[in-house]
């Protein structure tokens, strides 16, 4: 008889982001060049979806040109302002290739669609299935509200198709996620969890220690001393029983005063295999956490011990739709005939902050490297950062990198060195780090070094509109105040370029 039930607390800490979900789909006119038999439906409580076809009715080339008009209102009440943005006009072919080029992982669920380089485009079906809005193309300062995207197709001059799509962006809380405690209070004889939660950190804490598996798990087989098998000189019996099944219920405290509420949300049961498989699979985070977890599609699943390392909680994997501060428990059951019989606890808090920048100030080698770069206020709650950053000189890896971290809780500007120890690297070292780790947080910044390039010539690089990325930030400095970041840059230990940014936590 075998049960398992882990019992989560979670306290999470949240700052703000956007979220655009289709809100409509209409063609105007040319139903005779393109059928575009689109329709939106909703996928879930907080997603929709496109699903439909582009019926192509005739042979189209570059010289019909698409172009698009951004429209917004932002009480969301369909009074629509022209948005000043400017999008190039392009032909169909080129649009077709731009899109698979650039957007390759955006549009793998749109089935035939031209091969790049294809000209002319010959009649075709093209099919969206569950086609949700790609949120990773949208600019996180996108203001909110309601946009219509009105696409014009035109053929020497005169309108042959129009249509037009609308979105709705909405702001979302963004979790970050931290243990609080770890308790086991049953079945230690099956599966002893000797795990403890410890402050890493003033703001970070960590699960450290190891899970004794004591019996051979599988979903639906137990073997147990009773029967001679001769080749193996001792007594087994092979058994048939039902299958052990996990279970997971959540339950929410929105004070965060440990009075809770079971949520409505229906998570299916599954076998020990198969919930190890769907680990790998759909949170490969989690698997990672651990030395010596199960392979995957291993089964069944051996006696061992499995460790952790100070481990953080993946903030990451936390579904959208649970973004919401507050005192969460997950209630995951393993049980065997519907009897559990092994119990834990864990625990995590939230705390809501959000880091925009403040100011920016070069005080030091404008001839070895000149940023000028300005801040300027998005919208109502966002501030960007535009400009130019002037390399002068070659750069190599002689040229060091080094970061220092200050923090004022008032935002008083009395600032205390943050113990933070950040490596030195070089000028190369740190961009190729740059451009490898946080690629989705340079989209904006424009004429880098490609990788791996090295001296960095001469150049200029532009910055068009960049928020600072809050998903960038590791939670033990998610905390209000000012914050102030001092890049210095030395060439055989002589400072030549100083560098200040500062960000406001609120």
């Amino acid at each position: 008889m075998l049960k398992v039930t882990l019992y989560t607390l979670c306290i999470l800490s949240a700052t703000e982001s956007l979220k655009v979900v289709f809100e409509n789909f209409k063609q105007l006119t040319g139903h005779d060049i393109v059928e575009c038999d689109i329709r939106v439906r909703k996928f879930n409580r907080t997603m929709t979806v496109l699903n439909g076809s582009f019926v192509v009715q005739t042979w189209l080339n570059d010289s019909i040109e698409l172009s698009v008009d951004l429209f917004h209102s932002r009480l969301g009440n369909q009074q629509f302002n022209h948005y000043p943005m400017k999008l190039p006009s392009c032909g169909c072919c080129s649009f077709f290739d731009n899109l698979q080029t650039n957007y390759g992982k955006q549009t793998k669920s749109i089935t035939n669609l031209p091969a790049i380089g294809e000209c002319p485009i010959s009649p075709r079906t093209v099919d969206l299935i569950d086609f949700a809005f790609p949120q990773e193309v949208v600019s996180q300062v996108m203001p909110r509200g309601l946009w219509k995207a009105l696409v014009t197709a035109r053929l020497n001059g005169k309108v042959v198709v129009t249509y037009y799509f609308l979105v709705k962006g909405t702001s979302v809380v963004c979790i970050k996620v931290t243990y609080e405690s770890f308790e086991q209070t049953n079945g230690e004889h099956i599966m002893l969890c000797n795990l403890r939660v410890r402050k890493f950190n003033r703001t970070a804490t960590v699960l450290n220690g190891t899970i004794h598996l004591f019996r051979e798990a599988r979903n639906d087989v137990q073997v147990c001393p009773n029967t001679y098998v001769p080749f193996m000189a001792a007594y087994f019996t092979v058994k048939q029983i039902s299958p052990f099944q996990y279970k997971v219920d959540m339950f929410y405290s929105r004070l965060g005063n440990q009075q809770y509420n079971h949520l409505p949300m229906k998570l299916p049961s599954s076998g020990v295999c198969d919930f190890i498989n769907n680990l790998y699979t759909v949170f490969e985070e989690f698997t990672e956490m651990f030395t010596n977890f199960p392979n995957k599609g291993e089964c069944p699943i051996s006696v061992r011990d499995m460790h952790l390392l100070d481990q953080e909680f993946p903030s990451n994997v936390w579904p959208k739709s649970m973004h919401r501060p507050g005192l969460w428990r997950l209630d995951v059951s393993g049980k065997l005939n519907n009897k559990p019989q092994v119990e834990f606890n864990i625990g995590l808090k939230t705390v809501g902050v959000s880091l925009s920048i403040d100011s920016f100030e070069q005080t030091l080698g404008q001839d070895i490297m000149e940023m000028d770069l300005r801040l300027r206020k998005f919208n109502r709650t966002s501030t960007v950062i535009n400009g130019t950053i002037h390399l002068r000189q070659e750069a190599t890896n002689a040229l060091q990198f080094n970061l220092d971290i200050f923090y004022s809780r008032l935002g008083n500007q009395q600032f205390n060195h943050m113990p933070l120890k950040l490596p030195t690297a070089g000028a190369c070292d740190f961009v190729d780090n740059l451009k490898r780790n946080y690629p989705e947080h340079i989209r904006n910044v424009f004429n880098l070094p490609e990788i791996g390039e090295c001296p960095i010539s001469p150049r200029d690089v532009y910055i068009l509109d960049a928020e600072f990325p809050n998903e960038a930030i590791p939670p033990a400095i998610a905390r209000e105040g000012l914050w102030k970041a001092v890049m210095r840059c030395f060439i055989k230990g002589k400072e030549r370029v100083t560098y200040a940014i500062t960000l406001k936590g609120s």
